[in-house]
Parts: structure tokens; sequence; C-alpha cells
């Protein structure tokens, strides 16, 4: 049986492997912008044309369902016609008929392995079983509807999960996650699609510089902000000390240094204190050591964490147990 030191050292290794394919994902620079025509995309440097731009305006919503383009039209490594875009992959099948040569790759069914369930009571009222035998539900189900369905989406391949903190859902071309923080922040998606575009594109190991923005032609928006923070370990005993890792990043997953970023700590016993962190340095990375007393409490620690500056302020949670 593993020693609850070893535990903690796995999960630390775990952590830094987070942190390092984060900030390896990080590719090129933010550059000012100008207005662009339509199919140009100024918020990564890339344009979308003929099928493909057909395809992605058909959609009311497409940054929302699609994201932005984070390639030009290629040849993929298997050798299809393809194009990149944050939160999926376009596939181009000249052969089929016409309204049908554009397809989503199943980047969902592609990527996901299977992972411990999370108990939700389900509703007959606010849940749905499908032909694959997984129900959606509340929140996932009205995001579901709302925005495109089983064309959009595809059938459901998994129960909710808990994946990096978050509850997500896979679809065979998409991965939904629930962010209730978005709402408490003002922010108007709490059910946000996961960017397995990107992802996809750094697994299959395409060539990295076909991300970079077409030279010459004009420059990228920063159009949000993400936050995500990392807790050293999931578990200390009181104490112990803790440190939190944070990394602030554009819709484009490059850094954003200069960010104000705060810690506001929940103890379980009610008590709350704020702690600034350094500015986020050029690779969009800060850090702060969470102080903690005896008298805090046996339990949860909430950690909200706040990234800040003229423009933007985006928010995220995390949390860690003190246990004796």
């Amino acid at each position: 049986m593993m020693t609850s030191n070893a535990i903690r050292s796995l999960l630390k290794i775990s952590l830094f492997a987070s942190i390092l394919l984060i900030l390896g994902a990080l590719t090129y620079q933010i550059a000012l912008t100008q207005v662009a025509p339509p199919g140009n995309f100024p918020q990564t440097g890339h344009t979308i044309t003929g099928e493909f731009l057909t395809f992605y305006q058909q959609v009311p919503n497409p940054e929302l369902v699609y994201g932005y383009p984070i390639t030009e039209q290629m040849t993929s490594k298997e050798g299809l016609i393809v194009q990149y875009f944050q939160k999926v992959r376009f596939e181009l099948h000249p052969e089929q008929p016409t309204g049908q040569q554009v397809q989503l790759t199943p980047l969902g069914r592609l990527m996901y392995k299977p992972g411990t369930p999370f108990s939700i009571s389900k509703n007959p009222a606010t849940c749905r079983t499908f032909d694959s035998g997984f129900d959606v539900c509340y929140s996932f189900l009205e995001f579901f509807d709302q925005q495109g369905g089983l064309p959009q989406f595809g059938l459901p391949i998994s129960e909710v999960e808990e994946r990096e903190g978050r509850l997500v859902q896979y679809f065979e071309y998409a991965r939904l996650e629930w962010h209730p923080d978005s709402v408490e922040a003002g922010l108007s998606q709490e059910v946000q699609l996961s960017y397995l575009g990107r992802q996809y594109f750094d697994q299959f190991g395409e060539e990295a510089s076909l991300l970079w923005p077409l030279e010459g032609s004009f420059g990228q928006d920063v159009v949000s902000v993400r936050v995500h923070a990392f807790p050293v370990q999931a578990v200390v005993s009181p104490g112990e000390s803790q440190v939190v890792y944070v990394i602030v990043q554009d819709q484009n997953l490059n850094p954003i240094p200069a960010m104000n970023v705060t810690l506001q700590m929940t103890y379980p016993g009610g008590a709350t204190t704020t702690l600034p962190l350094p500015l986020t340095n050029e690779f969009g990375y800060t850090s702060g050591q969470v102080p903690f007393a005896p008298q805090d409490g046996i339990g949860i620690v909430e950690i909200e964490v706040s990234a800040l500056n003229a423009a933007f302020e985006a928010k995220t949670r995390t949390s860690f147990r003190i246990s004796p």
C-alpha cells in the first residue's frame, strides 16, 4: 500500500506535468489588430474560406460552438483536407453530396478516456436518455438543445465526470464543461465547450508552425481571458505549507503578462483572507504561498482566483483539504 507521502509526491508530479503541458502550448505572441473582412479572424491571425466558411457561418453562434480558426485549411497527417478551430476540427469530403461535404471530426470520441462518473440526481423532467444509453441533464441538456443538438454535438458518450476540477460530459464531437463561477463572475455562459480542437492538434502531433498567424495580413485581438489555478497538494496537514500556481492565457492559449492576480481564501471555520500575488510573468505565470493556521479548522479551503488588468477580468476556483 502506498504511503500518504508517496501519494502526495505523485500528486505533485501530476500537477507539474499539467503546468508544463499548458506552458508548452504557448507557441506564438500576441499582436495588435486591425479591422478585417469577413472570413479573416484577427483574434487568431487566420482565415476561413470556401466550403469551410459556409459551414462555419450556418450556425447562429459559431464562435461559441466552434471557436476561432487556429490554422488555415491544410492537409492533415492522415491525408484529409481539414481546418483546426479552437473547439473542433472541420473535414472536407468532396466525394459526398452537396451539403454534406464538410463534416466535424469526432474529437470527443477520439479523445475520450473513461473516467469515474460523478453522482447526480436525475430528474426525468430535466434529463433525456439518448440511443447511446447515456443521459444528458440540467444545464448541459439546455445548452445541448439551444446550440444545435445531435448534428452539432453528436450522441453523449459518457456520464458526467469530474476532470481538472470541473464537471464535464463527453459527446461524439465535443466536451461540455460546467462553469458556475462564470455566472457568478458576471459572464454569460455557465456551460462552455472544451478546446478539443487545440488539444487534438497538439496530441495528434501536427506541425506547430501551422498555428502561426498569416504573415503581414492582420493581427490578433485578445477577446477573452482564461485562468488556471493549481494547488501543489490536494491534501495538507495542519502546519504544512501550501502553494498555488496560476497561469493566465488568452483565447488562443497565449500567455498574458502583467496581470494582477488575487486569491481569496475561505477556510473551513468560515474565516476569509485575501492574498495578492506577484504580477504574471512573460509566460502568464505567478504563484504564492497560501497562509493557514490551526484555528482555521479541518476541511476544505475554497479559493477564488481573480485575474485583472485594464481591459479584462477573469475568475476561476480551486480548493484543497486540510486533514489531520
